[in-house]
């Protein structure tokens, strides 16, 4: 569970002000040649700067919501897992051309039956007059002389 599931219900600038702090030690403890993460958490760090000026204690309705999508956005930034994901199984390079093969058949033929259901779908000139009549039939029976 992140910080910002533990601190629901407190203030949202507690709030701010924890994950803050979490962050700039996740960037201390981050690997210097990670820049992806490393920049990740200095942007977070920058934004949260940003919507903390003023009175943190009482933001506006507008702040406010900023700083509640910014925690959520932020959540997972600098977390690591606990555990590892298993490796992948290894596959057998034939029998990848073959599934790859009949699944690219399989979105052909699919590809197919879209194209029938959309040109059925399609209304055409009947279809049109049809709607067009059934409009001015209800615009007659909702107007005061009707």
């Amino acid at each position: 569970m992140t910080s910002t599931d533990k601190t629901r219900g407190r203030p949202l600038a507690e709030r701010v002000e924890v994950r803050v702090a979490e962050l700039q030690q996740a960037l201390t403890d981050a690997d210097p040649a990670d820049d992806r993460i490393r920049g990740d958490i200095e942007l977070a760090l920058a934004t949260a700067t940003s919507l903390t000026t003023g009175d943190v204690s009482h933001p506006s309705d507008a702040v406010g919501a900023q700083m509640n999508d910014w925690l959520e956005r932020n959540k997972h930034i600098g977390i690591k897992a606990s555990t590892p994901r298993p490796p992948r199984p290894a596959k057998d390079g034939a029998s990848d051309a073959k599934e790859t093969a009949a699944a690219s058949d399989v979105d052909a033929a699919d590809d197919v039956e879209d194209a029938r259901a959309a040109a059925e779908a399609k209304p055409g000139k009947d279809d049109k007059d049809r709607v067009a009549k059934d409009a001015g039939k209800d615009a007659v029976k909702a107007s005061p002389s009707g």
